[in-house]
């Protein structure tokens, strides 16, 4: 057979002397996989030959024929041998089995020498023989009559082929049974060229995809059972037996009809592995789905095995063993660190909320400062500032910036921007950097979500009432206790020191003594300002009182009297203030004049003024910072499953977090939405008096720099952080992305169409603003692009995309955008302070300059300045300074008689400086 196969036939054709011949030829062929065209063999189409050999081998092989029980044959009266049908059905009857064409060929040879034996006459041998060759007769097995040379004349051969059952039979039958079907000489052959071995085993295959069929011999014989696959072995529909996983593939049950293929990430080095394949190192294995694997960052943190570097646990090594705790910011906030002793956490808590005090007394002081003096904006441009550090703060953690800039820079050349990267979150969220949440937690039923969140709701109620608190502790003991038995020990040291009971008047009127005890009618207020003495009965409060002689000890004088070490009493100074009397031994009154001070007789309305103020800055400092703790409940990432983004280890969908979720949900009504709405009807019920200082102290932080018609704007800049908050809470980064780059392009249009912000110096405010959005639009469109960039398709754009130029463009452009904010704040700061007083003393007292003062000065480019001035000629503008050419100059020729007029008619005279830049 190796000698056959080696030659290439098409056709094979074997004939067999019996079934174990043509058994012992196919079992050749198919062990060897010699598999021709087509395969002949004679007495292979039987039943039997079927059942030695198998249905997988004996389909589709074919043998000569000449007589089959259907076939034709002529009318005859003889019911066995007249008719093939007749035959084969007595042969069954009689022998209990199908009519082999072997019975009929040895059945019609006696027919033929019985009929030669009648004609010859006689059993000479040559006689019969020549009957033989003249016999003509017509029988079941068709015509019978013979050659010369002993061969049949017109002889009718047919072909069988063992073909298998329809697939509508069982598929044991199928693999035990076959069908034999003639062809013919003009039937048509089932599948030419015969298939192959392993295809016609497959096609007859009892067990299902992932079984493998067992042969067992009992007493009874041969059985066959389908048992399925072990584990790391499939078997696929077009297969026999059992494989095992190739390498890069896994199996993990029984029964595979096949193996998975190995992801990224998975360590697949055995086939067999009952519980799956394992985390490589760099990678973590999620409890849910088939296999969700998904990278660690810092690859570092995962060794391999959902093992954890250190102190790290939990899903993604996210989370710190007891004791232990993410530091948050920085390069290693993902490592977990000791944590601090409770003294130490304490003392952070005290130093968060002095930070935030001294903050909100610096906000408080510069709008009281801003609401006498309308060039100052300090206030305003820490304002704007502040909302920048938050927009920042957030575009960093929304986009991994630090993530994408190690990817493209590598560590060693990104170590030194990751801090600065990091400052606007620590500055915005100093509770995360100097509070470790998760060492408080340590050891409670409490997840550290819920404690955010609960912080969140009680952060804002409980800042007012400490501040009131505060307000009333300050009013109570020290304005009515405190500071009264100060001022008592002071005018005690005063009156010690001065001698008030010997009351001298000046050189000029001579001394002149009151010798006694001050005998008071009555409590004194205090603090006292200042002493003088008057005739008895006289009344400082009457007109006659302050005529140009002032009363001193019974003497005339025009001059105002003095009291030693004290500064002069002036009518100016005693109007509409509180006064006691006290009564000397030689009947003069001493008038003790109480200070009409702050901090005393106007200490309700400053203090309800700076509460309020301040309550609006709190409002204002701590509505990001709460905003920012109540989408934590909203902060989910798509693993395995929807995950809590701080706390991995919970599941989004889960019954318990859905009700934190209805917490954070209420809370963000309340006070993310609530606040703006209660700070802009505050601001609409004074809108037609915010020109008043008492306005302008109380609320002046919210719309200070901002036009009138614009007032309300803060309100929307509050409700634009709570949108990019809500924003950043989405599940991936490239839905995440779009919809805050929507968002900072609305409020680019909105901010370009409105210019809220008023004029001052240079229009700073406006572009102080248009440069913090533009800082989030680039940083944002730069983790855009990141992505992006790895989608595109294509040898130019793959080029283009990953060229280096790229990359530069990626990291420089949103760190340039937040660098012009900052130094143009810088220096908008530094202009309004340094600069405004520089200029100040060069026209009041240049000779004073410095080289280095005039240096400095000239910085400013702003340099086109013009001047009011009224004299003789009445009210007129000097624009020498200003360059003959420059439009500004020209501007204020023409409006110089137009604003003179309207000057003049509303005032009747003006003075001081107008800057063009004002």
């Amino acid at each position: 057979m190796r000698h056959v196969k080696a030659l290439g036939p098409d056709l094979l054709l074997g004939c067999a002397e019996n079934f174990r011949s043509a058994e012992e030829i196919a079992i050749s062929a198919r062990t060897l996989s010699f598999s021709p065209a087509g395969l002949v063999l004679t007495g292979a189409t039987s039943p039997v030959f079927v059942q030695l050999v198998g249905a997988k081998i004996a389909n589709y092989i074919m043998s000569p024929i000449s007589w089959m029980p259907g076939s034709a044959s002529p009318p005859s009266s003889c019911s066995v041998f007249g008719s093939a049908e007749g035959f084969a059905s007595e042969y069954r009857q009689r022998w209990g089995e199908d009519a082999l064409p072997q019975s009929a060929e040895a059945a019609a040879g006696g027919i033929a020498l019985l009929a030669a034996v009648q004609a010859a006459g006689t059993l000479e041998s040559e006689a019969v023989r020549t009957a033989l060759l003249q016999l003509d007769l017509e029988t079941f097995y068709a015509q019978l009559a013979f050659n010369a040379d002993g061969t049949r004349r017109n002889a009718s051969m047919l072909t069988l082929q063992v073909q298998p059952l329809g697939q509508d039979q069982p598929k044991n039958d199928r693999w035990t049974k076959s069908r034999i079907v003639s062809v013919g000489l003009d039937g048509r052959l089932s599948l030419w060229p015969m298939p192959t071995w392993e295809k016609k085993e497959i096609e007859v295959y009892p067990c299902s995809p992932g079984e493998e069929l067992i042969t067992q011999m009992d007493e009874n014989g041969a059985s066959n059972t389908c048992e399925k696959c072990s584990l790391g072995r499939y078997r696929t529909p077009l297969a026999t037996v059992c494989e095992d996983c190739e390498p890069g593939q896994y199996g993990m049950d029984i029964g595979m009809s096949q193996c998975h293929s190995c992801p990224q990430g998975a360590n697949c080095s055995d086939g067999y592995m009952p519980g799956g394949p394992g985390a490589m190192a760099g990678y973590y294995l999620l409890p849910y789905g088939v296999l969700s694997i998904a990278p660690c960052e810092p690859k570092e943190l995962c060794v391999g095995g959902n093992a954890c570097e250190g102190a790290n646990s939990g899903i993604l090594c996210r989370q710190c063993k007891r004791g232990f705790a993410l530091p948050r910011f920085g390069l290693k906030r993902y490592e977990c660190t000791e944590c601090p002793s409770d003294r130490w956490s304490l003392g952070t808590i005290l130093i968060t909320v002095l930070l935030y005090v001294l903050y909100i007394w610096l906000i408080v002081k510069g709008t009281l400062s801003a609401s006498t003096s309308i060039r100052a904006i300090h206030s305003v441009v820490l304002k704007i500032c502040m909302n920048y550090l938050q927009l920042a703060a957030t575009a960093f953690e929304a986009t991994d910036f630090k993530v994408m800039l190690l990817t493209i820079c590598g560590r060693d050349k990104a170590d030194w921007l990751i801090p600065l990267i990091s400052l606007p979150e620590r500055i915005q969220y100093p509770m995360q950097w100097f509070i470790s949440l998760d060492c408080l937690v340590a050891g409670t039923r409490f997840h550290e979500y819920q404690v955010i969140i609960m912080a969140g709701l009680t952060l804002m109620p409980l800042a007012f009432f400490l501040k009131t608190l505060l307000a009333m502790v300050r009013k109570d003991c020290v304005q009515k206790r405190m500071t009264p038995h100060l001022r008592r020990w002071w005018a005690g040291f005063s009156a010690w020191r001065n001698k008030p009971a010997s009351l001298a008047a000046d050189a000029e009127l001579g001394s002149v003594d009151r010798q006694g005890d001050v005998q008071d009618d009555g409590r004194l207020p205090l603090p006292l300002r200042e002493a003088v003495l008057s005739p008895s009965g006289q009344s400082p409060r009457t007109p006659e009182a302050w005529t140009p002689s002032r009363f001193w000890g019974g003497a005339r004088s025009p001059a105002p009297p003095i009291h030693r070490g004290r500064d002069d009493l002036t009518p100016m100074s005693g109007f509409d203030m509180p006064f006691r009397r006290s009564r000397t031994n030689d009947d003069c009154e001493v008038v003790r004049w109480v200070s009409r001070h702050p901090q005393t007789t106007v200490f309700v309305s400053s203090m309800a003024t700076r509460f309020v103020n301040s309550s609006i800055v709190m409002s204002f400092i701590l509505h990001p910072v709460v905003v920012r703790m109540l989408v934590v409940g909203f902060e989910c990432v798509e693993l395995d499953t929807l995950r809590q983004r701080n706390d991995l280890d919970v599941n989004c969908r889960s019954d318990e977090h859905m009700k934190w979720l209805a917490w954070s949900t209420v809370g963000l009504v309340v006070y993310g939405l609530g606040t703006p709405v209660l700070l802009f009807l505050a601001l609409f019920r004074v809108r037609k008096r915010l020109l008043r200082t008492e306005v302008r102290k109380r609320f002046g932080f919210l719309y200070n720099g901002f036009e009138l018609k614009y007032y309300y704007f803060e309100s929307v800049y509050m409700f634009r952080k709570v949108v990019i908050l809500l924003f950043f809470t989405a599940p991936t980064m490239y839905v995440r992305m779009v919809l805050m780059l929507f968002t900072s392009w609305t409020f680019i249009l909105i901010h370009v169409h409105t210019q809220p912000f008023d004029n001052r110096s240079y229009l700073c405010l406006d572009r102080l603003e248009a440069l913090s959005l533009g800082a989030l639009a680039a940083t944002v469109t730069a983790r855009l692009i990141f992505d992006v960039r790895e989608e595109l398709s294509g040898q130019f754009f793959e080029d283009l995309a990953k060229h280096w130029t790229v990359d530069i463009a990626i990291v420089v452009m949103p760190l340039l955008a937040h660098a012009a904010f900052i130094s143009y704040a810088a220096w908008s700061l530094f202009r309004n302070t340094v600069l405004k007083h520089l200029a100040l003393k060069l026209d009041v007292w240049p000779e004073r300059m410095t080289c280095l003062q005039r240096w400095v000065l000239g910085l400013d480019n702003h340099k086109q300045k013009a001047t009011i001035d009224e004299d003789e000629r009445g009210l007129w503008i000097d624009t020498p300074a200003c360059e003959a050419a420059a439009p500004s100059s020209r501007l204020l020729r023409h409006a110089a008689p137009l604003l003179a007029s309207r000057c003049t008619g509303r005032t009747g005279r003006t003075g001081g400086g107008l800057s063009s830049g004002n």
